[in-house]
């Protein structure tokens, strides 16, 4: 679902980008888009599958500087309860993702991408939590080469 919402994102600035003639200030647009779905993740501490109904909500602001290029700011929330699908063990989880997207004007380089998602799936009762910690960025040059990268993820149990 997610991978869907970013097709869709991709799909909007392209029209959007190329669309918007040349400005003498900066503009900015915001979306937010809201909904459900069912989806199931591993969780690592207890060796089972959770099945999860979620909400979600994401936000983006695009903005477009005449001389500064286009920035994407987004965030996205999941909120939501499920089951273990082996114990029956309850859960609920947050996740939280806020990533920013820069570029210049001719949507040529540097391009940079940041990413920073925090998740919670916690077990109510006996199950144990299942922690996670990403942080992603990455810089690329008119060459086309990366000259940052940085991912950093961390899960822990508790």
């Amino acid at each position: 679902m997610k991978a869907l919402r970013n097709v869709g994102l991709a799909l909007v600035l392209l029209f959007v980008l190329t669309a918007v003639p040349a400005m003498a200030e900066a503009y900015t647009w915001t979306d937010i888009a809201r909904g459900e779905q069912t989806t199931s993740i591993y969780n690592s501490c207890v060796g089972e599958y959770v099945v999860l109904h979620l909400t979600w909500q994401t936000t983006h602001h695009i903005t477009f500087e005449p001389a500064h290029g286009y920035h994407v700011l987004a965030a996205e929330n999941l909120r939501g309860t499920g089951y273990g699908l082996s114990t029956g063990n309850r859960y609920v989880l947050q996740e939280d993702l806020y990533y920013s997207w820069q570029w210049m004007n001719d949507l040529t380089y540097p391009k940079v991408y940041t990413n920073k998602t925090t998740y919670h799936l916690i077990g109510l009762g006996r199950a144990e939590d299942l922690l996670g910690y990403l942080t992603m960025h990455h810089t690329i040059n008119a060459n086309n080469e990366m000259t940052a990268w940085v991912y950093d993820l961390r899960t822990e149990c508790k």
